[in-house]
């Protein structure tokens, strides 16, 4: 049986690098912010490995004039976990941690993040809602500015 628990920042490099950034070094994996005192990391562990990732930064987006938000980053499945909702799970773990005010007492009143087109389906199945028009990212792809109010 899966379990989703807090992962270190190390934890997420690998299936960051393999689902996320093939074509990239594990240099480019480690992002600015994964060290911060209010970061948080994700995982879906199943028989001992990571198969589900999800990190969370507290930072504003100039574009959604929210305070108190949060940015949802590298969320990623590795091949043979998908179909099986950890995505689903990774999500709905970060937004409670995000609504219980967990660090910091700051208690979250919004989740973004920069969804790849592929899955902005999946974000709009769970309440997000897509701001403006697809632009990219240079060597990772197009991409959908996406958020969702907390209550």
């Amino acid at each position: 049986m899966a379990t989703i628990k807090r992962i270190t920042t190390q934890d997420t490099y690998a299936l960051r690098q393999r689902i996320l950034r093939p074509h990239q070094s594990l240099d480019h994996c480690q992002y600015p912010g994964d060290l911060d005192s209010t970061t948080v990391h994700y995982g879906v562990i199943n028989a001992q490995a990571i198969v589900g990732i999800l990190s969370l930064y507290r930072v504003n987006h100039e574009e959604i004039d929210i305070p108190q938000s949060w940015q949802l980053r590298a969320m990623a499945t590795c091949e043979s976990a998908r179909g099986k909702g950890y995505g689903i799970k990774l999500i709905e773990k970060a937004e409670s941690y995000i609504k219980s005010g967990y660090t910091h007492c700051i208690l979250g009143q919004c989740i973004w993040a920069n969804a790849r087109t592929s899955a902005l389906g999946f974000y709009q199945k769970l309440g997000y809602l897509s701001v403006g028009p697809e632009f990219d990212i240079p060597a990772v792809g197009p991409h959908y500015l996406c958020y969702k109010k907390l209550p």
